[in-house]
């Protein structure tokens, strides 16, 4: 599966990232720990940073359409920083 899925994607999914697939794991948007599949359809590629955004920060993955959508935590306070390989804006 991470062969095809890096043939699928170029960069990390996380919102507005560009890293590289090859600097991303596998996340399985409904957990593996709560019985979610390992097929491609449940399978994202995450850079570290928003990796631990969802196991660590209250992040949300969820499937949306044919795509997938990422809730932050209702306490995500806006910050001038960037995280880690995002996009400045045009």
């Amino acid at each position: 599966q991470w062969r095809a899925l890096k043939a699928r994607h170029q960069t990390c999914s996380g919102p507005g990232c560009d890293r590289p697939v090859n600097w991303t794991s596998p996340h399985h948007i409904e957990f593996w720990s709560h019985g979610g599949p390992s097929d491609l359809t449940n399978l994202l590629p995450l850079c570290y940073y928003h990796h631990r955004l969802v196991h660590e920060g209250g992040w949300q993955v969820v499937k949306a359409g044919e795509g997938v959508k990422f809730i932050p935590p209702d306490r995500v306070i806006a910050r001038r920083n960037r995280g880690p390989g995002m996009r400045w804006a045009a």
